[in-house]
């Protein structure tokens, strides 16, 4: 994950599969934060740009103009929260955001 916690000047592409339940935790999650995001439906060759930058083939993935890179739902989900503020979505007892975390 990006070290620099600053929101992009434009929207992230989000690389998802419709099928994919880390795929809808994800968009779910921008949607209730209300963070800018254009869809991207992943395919072979989107699967490989996801690979050619992460080092990963795994979606879902976003991307920023900037040429930043997140990917795995719950750590993708940590940055943000971390990086547009607002009202949390994990509780901020340890324990309890474990278990949330673990979705």
């Amino acid at each position: 994950m990006p070290n620099s916690h600053h929101k992009p000047a434009e929207p992230w592409l989000l690389y998802r599969s419709k099928i994919s339940y880390f795929s809808g935790k994800v968009e779910a999650y921008l949607k209730y934060k209300q963070i800018p995001f254009n869809i991207k439906e992943v395919n072979h060759w989107t699967l490989n740009k996801i690979y050619w930058n992460t080092g990963v083939k795994k979606m879902p993935a976003l991307e920023a103009k900037d040429g930043r890179w997140l990917f795995d739902s719950t750590p993708m989900i940590q940055w943000l929260e971390e990086c547009y503020g607002g009202v949390p979505v994990l509780p901020k007892d340890p324990a309890l955001r474990f278990f949330c975390s673990s979705c």
